[in-house]
């Protein structure tokens, strides 16, 4: 019955029964109005191969490339079963906002956020449960992948040292991964900030290991208004261009109906911790 309830609900905790070798973390990005500030903050739970755990925050400022990376007892993680609803300690990450205020010797941070007018991933069926397609059944995948929301309002504030970021009227963005180890190798691309148009793209490439080999597979939608396109491994999508640089990425996705472009260039960098069998390195 666990297993049925979480596989049709990607966004809630997948994780209640595994101590060993597992990771699960739930990503909010926030676009301010004008565009010039682009905050994520992520909130999860890893259990390395000792079944030693630990939760954790991570912050990542988009424009300057700042990171930053909160540890907490595994004891401060708590979790609804049946819906995205965590608390890691007093900070509290659920769909519908966050509101978090952590400290250490590299940041002080503090985030008071709504969200409304979440866009869901459509289509769902009983066998696509997610973006993952029928994937999503394929046992011993080392890294699951979940939409939480396309699109969304933001109001509230964020605050980072001793500047403060008025995000009303700003876009956000939810997604989630959880297994063991991020892949080998990957590509990740999102945006929702357009001048002209309510939209989202997001798309996801990567050497994924299975038993013992490894496949190239990617995931890529395109939301715009009321119509969402799929490009993935699993509809028959195809890649028919492809081209990464230091500074910039460009990919262009094709299926029966449609072409999707991303021409995208980098500005500062930052680090990312990610899993490898459940340890955030």
């Amino acid at each position: 019955m666990h297993y049925l309830r979480t596989i049709y609900n990607p966004p809630a905790y997948q994780g209640a029964k595994k101590k060993r070798k597992y990771f699960e973390g739930w990503y909010h990005k926030h676009v301010s109005a004008d565009g010039q500030h682009a905050i994520s903050v992520i909130g999860g739970i890893s259990h390395n191969e000792n079944k030693e755990s630990q939760a954790f925050i991570q912050i990542i400022d988009g424009e300057s490339g700042r990171t930053a990376w909160i540890p907490f007892l595994a004891e401060a993680f708590v979790a609804c079963p049946r819906s995205y609803d965590v608390w890691i300690g007093n900070n509290h990450f659920h769909s519908r906002g966050l509101t978090v205020d952590v400290s250490n010797d590299e940041i002080t941070f503090k985030a008071d956020l709504e969200y409304n007018n979440l866009t869901d991933l459509q289509n769902r069926s009983l066998f696509q449960p997610g973006i993952m397609g029928w994937y999503r059944f394929v046992p011993r995948m080392e890294c699951y992948h979940g939409i939480v929301s396309l699109d969304h309002q933001v109001s509230g504030t964020i605050t980072i040292d001793d500047t403060t970021v008025n995000m009303d009227g700003g876009y956000g963005y939810m997604e989630k991964d959880w297994g063991r180890s991020m892949p080998n190798s990957w590509i990740w691309f999102q945006t929702n900030y357009f001048t002209d148009a309510r939209a989202s793209i997001m798309f996801s490439l990567a050497d994924i290991p299975w038993m013992s080999s490894s496949f190239p597979g990617f995931l890529a939608i395109c939301h715009t208004g009321e119509t969402q396109q799929r490009f993935t491994t699993y509809n028959g999508a195809k890649i028919s261009a492809i081209s990464v640089g230091d500074t910039n990425v460009r990919v262009e996705f094709v299926n029966d109906t449609h072409v999707l472009t991303v021409d995208a260039q980098s500005s500062a960098s930052g680090t990312l911790l990610a899993p490898q069998h459940g340890s955030m390195v």
